[in-house]
C-alpha cells in the first residue's frame, strides 16, 4: 500500500531539494555527500520524525515503505536526490563497486536468460548478495519507467510468515550451516564471502529459490559435504517453500516515480514476467528500475 506523504513532509522535501540540487550529482552521489544530507535531516524536525517512522516501518512494522515521489517532483534527477535522502534516513548507502555509481540500473535485455536480473521472464524470489558476511539490510527500487506491456511486477514475500508453516525439523534443517552459493565478483565492502552459510540464523534469512534446480542436478554446487546427506529432504523442503512463497507473495506494480524500500533480512524479492515482444520495444522505453542498497549501521566505511 502506498504510504501517504503529507503536505508538511512534501514541503520539507522541497526545501531539501533547494540545497541538494546545488550540491549533489543525482546520477552519481558520493560518500562525502552523506554529510550534506545528514546535516539537512538533523536540522529538520519534520525529517527527523519521518526518519523515525521509516525505521519503525522497515524494522518493526510491515517491513517495507512504498511511496509516490511524483507528489514531490516529476523530474527524475530530483527524484533520485529524494531517494538518496531517504536512504540516508535509513543509514549507510552502499557503493558496491569501486568507482561505480550508487545506483544499479535494472534494465531489460531480451537476449539474456529470461530468469536473470535483466531478463524478461519471472525472476525467482531470492535474497541479494546472500553469501556475504554483511548482508545489506534494505533494498531500494526507484521506478524510472514501467513496462509498456504492463508486466514486470515487483514480487515480495515476507519469509518470517513462511516460517510459521514449517515444522521444527524443517526449521532445524534450514538452520544448518550447509549451504553454498556463488558470490558476486568485485565486491569487497560487505565483509567476507562465506564458504557456507545457514538459511536461517539470528533472525536473518538468506534464501534463494534459484538453489532448487541445483539440488536436483548438481547438489554439490550448493551444499557442503555434510549437506549432501540431506539432499532428498531439501528437495522436498524447497518444493514446499516455493509453493508457500507463490501462495503468500505480494505482487506490486511500480509506476514511474514510485519508490519502494524493503527489509531484505526478512523479505525475498523477485520480478514478475514482463510483457511480450520486449525485443520490439526501444531500449529507452523498456522498464527501468534504479536499485540501491543501504545498511542501518555504517559498517562499510
Amino acid at each position: 500500500m502506498l504510504s501517504n506523504l503529507n503536505s508538511e513532509l512534501i514541503n520539507e522535501f522541497d526545501r531539501a531539494l533547494f540545497i541538494l540540487n546545488t550540491k549533489i550529482n543525482p546520477n552519481n552521489p558520493q560518500i562525502e555527500d552523506i554529510n550534506i544530507v545528514e546535516n539537512i535531516i538533523s536540522n529538520s524536525k519534520v525529517l527527523q520524525k519521518f526518519k523515525q517512522h521509516l525505521l519503525e516501518q522497515l524494522y518493526d512494522g510491515e517491513g517495507y515503505f512504498y511511496c509516490d515521489l511524483n507528489s514531490i517532483t516529476k523530474a527524475v534527477d530530483e527524484a533520485k536526490l529524494i531517494n538518496f535522502l531517504i536512504l540516508c534516513c535509513v543509514g549507510q548507502p552502499i557503493w558496491l563497486f569501486k568507482d561505480a555509481p550508487l545506483w544499479f540500473e535494472l534494465q531489460v535485455k531480451p537476449e539474456v536468460d529470461p530468469i536473470r536480473t535483466h531478463g524478461t521472464g519471472k525472476n525467482p524470489l531470492h535474497t541479494d548478495l546472500l553469501v556475504f558476511e554483511y548482508l545489506p539490510d534494505v533494498i531500494s527500487f526507484h521506478c524510472i519507467r514501467k513496462d509498456p506491456q504492463g508486466g514486470g511486477d515487483t514480487l515480495l514475500c515476507d519469509m518470517t510468515k513462511i516460517l510459521n508453516f514449517l515444522s521444527v525439523e524443517e526449521i532445524d534443517l534450514l538452520s544448518l550451516n550447509i549451504y553454498k552459493y556463488w558470490k558476486d565478483e568485485g565486491i569487497d565492502v560487505l565483509g567476507n564471502s562465506m564458504s557456507s552459510f545457514s538459511i536461517i540464523k539470528d533472525r536473518i534469512i538468506r534464501y534463494t529459490s534459484k538453489m532448487k534446480k541445483h539440488l536436483y542436478a548438481h547438489s554439490a554446487d550448493v551444499l557442503t559435504h555434510e549437506g549432501l546427506s540431506y539432499v532428498e529432504k531439501l528437495i522436498a523442503l524447497f518444493e514446499k517453500l516455493d509453493l508457500l512463497i507463490d501462495n503468500n507473495m505480494e505482487e506490486i506494480k511500480l509506476e514511474a516515480g514510485h519508490l519502494m524500500l524493503f527489509n531484505q533480512l526478512r523479505f525475498t524479492h523477485g520480478r514478475g514476467e514482463l510483457g511480450s515482444n520486449q525485443q520490439d520495444i526501444s531500449k529507452v522505453e523498456r522498464r527501468l528500475i534504479s536499485q540501491s542498497y543501504v545498511h542501518r549501521k555504517a559498517v562499510f566505511l
